[in-house]
């Protein structure tokens, strides 16, 4: 899901719209530099005027939000630790993959980025999700 980043901006937008329908919204005008939020409410009383609300975000003001249960687009998206994740790489195949979480140490020469354990110049990973917990450990 494709919510605000700016915790402020998000509280004010939620005011008027649900987080699905922002996140619809954001996939409606991906292509465009501007995310429009548009509100209109009629009453049936024809002396009330309607109310409209009318918001464009920029779409650099939007971050993919961490979902365990859905595929989640890489490199906007990190896997929230360390360990074993299914991966669509690029050319379409999907597997699993282990994937380590950056380490910082006390120097610059102790710390390392996170990574998969792939060669991702040949083939990168566009995706991933959570594995599903083992046959084995539903059925004991």
């Amino acid at each position: 899901m494709w919510v605000i980043k700016n915790p402020e901006l998000k509280r004010k937008v939620n005011e008027f719209f649900t987080d699905e329908e922002i996140h619809n919204c954001y996939l409606f005008y991906r292509d465009d530099l501007f995310v429009s939020l548009e509100f209109e409410e009629f009453k049936d009383d024809p002396s009330v005027y309607p109310a409209a609300v009318s918001i464009a975000i920029p779409r650099t003001e939007f971050k993919a939000q961490y979902n365990p249960n859905e595929w989640n687009p890489f490199p906007n998206v990190e896997p929230p630790k360390s360990g074993e994740y299914l991966v669509q790489l690029s050319n379409g195949q999907i597997q699993n993959c282990l994937f380590k979480k950056a380490i910082y140490g006390p120097s610059p020469n102790d710390c390392s980025p996170a990574c998969w354990n792939i060669s991702e110049l040949e083939c990168p990973v566009i995706a991933f999700r959570e594995m599903p917990r083992r046959y084995d450990e539903l059925h004991l």
